[in-house]
This record gives structure tokens, sequence and C-alpha cells, in this order.
């Protein structure tokens, strides 16, 4: 069986949690950020899907992760997890340029 699918995931919220330590020598100041995405994950409504059958695809997702084939038992749980992996990786970026902010701003 073979099947185009195309879709669309709208606007996620997310905000970030952590934590900024400071550590200054004489007039020079460096940071160290870690940041956590929150977010509430994907649900049905934000996902517009077209020309694929969406219980098919569970369906066929739902058996592979039984086998152990895959590590996402349906659809959300996917979009979910590659979302995540992208998050986290927007949030190592946003920490090295806060820390990059901080050094280049506030050593003197």
């Amino acid at each position: 069986y073979a099947e185009s699918c195309l879709g669309h995931v709208g606007w996620t919220d997310m905000d970030f949690e952590g934590s900024v330590s400071l550590t200054v020598q004489g007039s020079s100041v460096t940071g160290n950020v870690e940041l956590i995405p929150t977010w509430s994950g994907v649900i049905q409504n934000d996902v517009t899907l077209s020309g694929c059958n969406v219980s098919l695809l569970d369906t066929a997702i739902s058996y592979a992760y039984s086998q152990g084939w895959i590590p996402f038992s349906d659809l959300l749980f996917f979009l979910d997890d590659t979302y995540q992996t992208y998050m986290d990786a927007l949030a190592a970026e946003i920490a090295s340029e806060v820390e990059w902010y901080l050094e280049y701003n506030c050593s003197g």
C-alpha cells in the first residue's frame, strides 16, 4: 500500500525554563545558561493532513510499535517526539546565544 501524505502542524505555544549562572573574574564575565522547553505537545486540532488516512496510519504505526520496530505508538506521539527534538536543539541554540551576549556585553 502506497500513500502520499501532506501535513501541517500549526503554531504551538512554548516557554523556556532554566537557569543562568554568572562567573565574574576581574572584568571578565562568562555565563552558563541551561534552558528546557516546556509545552503541552501537539494535539489533533493542531494537525492538518491531506491525501492520507490517519486511522490507517495510526493502525500501521501501532502495529509497528507493538512489534518494537519503532519508538512511537501513534502519529501524534511521533509529532511530539519530533517537535521535542527540534525544541531541545532550539533551547541549546538560544542558551548559546545568551552566553555569548553575556560575555560580550558584560565584560569590560
